[in-house]
């Protein structure tokens, strides 16, 4: 079967000759091109997945592992990039407005070289197309046979590229990425982030309702803070370390002291506080929170479980009588549950302790 081709299927012979009638050039609207664009967009969602959350990014981290796991980030976000690039050409192919620059641009791999060349000057183009690298020459093969043959193109294309609307990355989210990586291998007094696992127990305990004063006094970088904020309440935040702090700031949490131990304001009125304090001043944190409760306030928190195994320290013992007067509830939590956390782990078993001024205690 013959294929009847029309005029815009056909590829310039030489974009660049201004004698030619391509100079005014007009597509016309090609749903086939489009389809294939948009079908090479849909292929690469595998791999950007695989990259954005890749394995290595699940593991007990490490500096290597967390230089490895943000590298693969970086490309799972340039490769996030070039399809977004991808549907944009599809939808100018669709209703026609497609420019000549990227009129046969159709695979990932043109959009790749391009890529690394959004930030040129016009004196690096001219330098690339009179290169005799074999990187260089290998690349303009590759733009020549999307019809990228001179200097103008490459710079009409470069210059089409940077206008196209493409997914935007909010460039807070990656200085927060960054500054978290910075963390792993940072050693911080008493700081174990809550994992997924815990920070889900937590909210589902609480009973958050819209309206509720919510208070997070040892909020690490936010990890239980975004879990309470998903469930539908903005929480104060307090943060001893200062790199937290910075981080806590870019996720716009409201910080409202930086050292639980010395905060005593003067109308203590939080519905809900929900922790996980250090490990090493568990009790004086968790007897602090419960004096800022409200009425029929809940405290929900982790605590080691020295608190029920260590039969030696009065501390302790003096500790466990008080809970036992307070009526306070325990649930034990996985063992090997703070080796899932981001960022920094540790093997300490724990339970979660809950706390009613009331009789808010769930079943």
């Amino acid at each position: 079967m013959i294929q009847q081709l029309t005029l815009w299927d056909l590829p310039p012979a030489n974009p660049a000759d201004s004698t030619l009638p391509f100079n005014n050039f007009k597509a016309l609207p090609n749903p086939q091109i489009a389809a294939q664009l948009k079908d090479a967009a849909f292929q690469l969602s595998p791999e950007i997945d695989r990259l954005k959350n890749s394995a290595i990014s699940q593991q007990r981290p490490t500096l290597r592992r967390a230089r490895i796991a943000e590298a693969m980030y970086q490309r799972g976000i340039a490769l996030e990039r070039i399809q977004c690039w991808l549907n944009a050409l599809a939808k100018e192919h669709e209703s026609g407005d497609i420019s000549q620059c990227l009129y046969q641009v159709r695979s990932k791999s043109a959009l790749i070289i391009l890529a690394e060349m959004l930030s040129w000057q016009a004196s690096e183009i001219t330098d690339f197309f009179a290169s005799n690298h074999p990187d260089d020459i290998k690349k303009r093969r590759s733009l020549h046979r999307c019809g990228i043959t001179s200097p103008r193109l490459l710079s009409e294309a470069i210059a089409h590229l940077n206008q196209l609307a493409i997914k935007p990355h909010d460039s807070r989210i990656l200085e927060i990425r960054r500054a978290e990586n910075d963390l792993v291998g940072r050693r911080i007094p008493g700081y174990f982030p809550s994992p997924q696992e815990v920070v889900n127990l937590i909210i589902k305990h609480a009973n958050l309702l819209p309206g509720l004063r919510v208070l997070e006094p040892s909020a690490g970088n936010g990890e239980l803070a975004t879990g309470i904020r998903e469930a539908g309440c903005e929480p104060d935040v307090i943060e001893i370390d200062f790199h937290l702090q910075q981080i806590l700031l870019l996720k716009q949490f409201n910080i409202i002291a930086t050292d639980f131990l010395k905060f005593h304001p003067i109308d203590p009125q939080w519905d809900r506080i929900l922790m996980n304090p250090p490990f090493d001043e568990e009790i004086t944190h968790i007897q602090h929170a419960y004096s800022l409760l409200a009425p029929n306030g809940l405290l929900i928190s982790v605590i080691s479980n020295s608190v029920n195994s260590n039969t030696k320290s009065k501390k302790y013992r003096q500790f466990r009588d008080w809970l036992e007067s307070v009526d306070a509830t325990t649930y034990q939590l996985p063992d090997g549950v703070f080796l899932k956390s981001r960022i920094r782990t540790t093997g300490v078993k724990t339970q979660l302790l809950i706390l009613a001024t009331h009789s808010l205690v769930p079943d």
